[in-house]
């Protein structure tokens, strides 16, 4: 890494550094400000990687989830999947393009996106995925719901299903099992967690 991209990677965690100091103080005009200059130089620059976000505090179910970034290196912790499509569902659209940008780096194929359970089940009827990474918390139809209705469903019952939520209590996790999840992601999480955990259910080659 050159000296200039290491100066904008400093830069950026300072503003980081911030971010964490406005979810104290809970300034949500702050926060946006802020995760948005965060993304805008990730986004020009590509030197940076997310692990998770905050959600907007006007959210009833703000998860109040730590930015954190580190230096992005292609090819770490990668696995190829290079002929797979992924489906990515969640009603916050800079969650979906955090984990968007972890399937790109593991070469997917396609991702295609919803914001809420029943259009991802929409999107299901019409187009051949290999792979549903959602979140649990959405309007109209949570995560929950969702991997419910794909279990019951004879065309989608075997597809893996990677729930990714700040639920970190027992129950929430058991509920998540009983319903059949194949794994489950908790926020704040890593490229290199995420990666691990469909590994586990989606095991390189195949």
């Amino acid at each position: 890494m050159s000296n200039p991209q290491k100066g904008l990677v400093t830069f950026c965690r300072i503003l980081a550094l911030l971010f964490n100091r406005a979810t104290i103080c809970h300034s949500s005009k702050i926060r946006r400000k802020l995760i948005w200059s965060l993304l805008a130089v990730n986004e020009r620059f590509g030197l940076l990687r997310f692990t998770s976000v905050l959600r907007a505090s006007n959210s009833s179910r703000d998860s109040r989830d730590l930015v954190l970034l580190e230096p992005n290196r292609k090819g770490v912790d990668s696995v190829a999947y290079k002929d797979l499509v992924a489906i990515v569902v969640d009603d916050y659209a800079t969650m979906r393009r955090i984990i968007k940008n972890i399937l790109k780096n593991l070469h997917f194929k396609e991702i295609i996106e919803a914001e809420n359970g029943l259009e991802a089940l929409r999107l299901l009827e019409s187009n051949k995925v290999d792979l549903i990474v959602s979140g649990w918390d959405m309007p109209t139809m949570t995560g929950l719901e969702l991997l419910k209705r794909v279990r019951a469903d004879e065309r989608l019952k075997r597809l893996p299903f990677l729930m990714v939520s700040a639920k970190a209590q027992k129950e929430n996790i058991i509920e998540a099992i009983q319903a059949k999840v194949s794994n489950y992601v908790l926020k704040p999480f890593s490229p290199a967690a995420f990666a691990e955990k469909l590994a586990k259910i989606i095991p390189q080659g195949q």
